[in-house]
């Protein structure tokens, strides 16, 4: 597993700040996450939830000569929501499908950002990691014209190891999502 060159910039410039300076940028990273793009105002019931993360999170991705682009809505009074997808945004934007895949799901705790965020916000930002993954193998699918890989090969990948999921759809080629296996959407193994 390997960080692309971006987010890898990002995750050392976080390493080497003070917890203030942390704060401060995650704050400067929401208020630079740009608004949604005027064709997708209308069109957000493209766009994928992302349940774990307490606030309304959704994210677009599409693929333009081999490269993704990933789009946020987010509230703006959410501004630590907003800078975590910013964060990811910045970091994986460009990148090819098969580098956002390559992004551990804890690549975090190089940021150290445990030590200013609520294991809530982690599990969101992991949240938000996940789906984008989940984007870009519907994405390779697609392009390769094949049925779309059921979700939950990620999630059961063990990069999400606290997440139990199930496909919402029997069929795995036509799976639309994921759900909780228990009532409790995080369960401590």
């Amino acid at each position: 597993m390997s960080i692309p060159l971006k987010l890898q910039e990002i995750v050392d410039d976080f390493a080497s700040m003070t917890r203030e300076e942390k704060i401060e940028t995650l704050i400067g990273y929401a208020e630079s996450l740009p608004p949604l793009p005027d064709w997708l105002l209308q069109e957000r019931a493209m766009m994928d939830a992302v349940p774990e993360c307490m606030t309304p999170v959704n994210v677009f991705g599409k693929k333009k000569d081999g490269k993704l682009t990933f789009h946020f809505d987010i509230p703006p009074q959410s501004p630590t929501v907003r800078g975590l997808a910013a964060i990811l945004a910045n970091g994986l934007n460009g990148s090819t499908a098969e580098d956002v895949l390559s992004v551990p799901a804890d690549f975090y705790l190089q940021m150290d950002l445990q030590s200013v965020l609520t294991l809530q916000r982690l599990n969101g930002l992991s949240g938000m990691l996940a789906h984008m993954k989940q984007i870009a193998v519907r994405l390779i699918k697609e392009l390769e014209n094949k049925p779309s890989v059921c979700p939950r090969l990620i999630a059961l990948d063990k990069k999400i190891p606290r997440r139990k999921f199930t496909c919402t759809s029997e069929k795995t080629n036509e799976c639309v999502g994921l759900r909780p296996r228990t009532r409790s959407f995080f369960r401590l193994l």
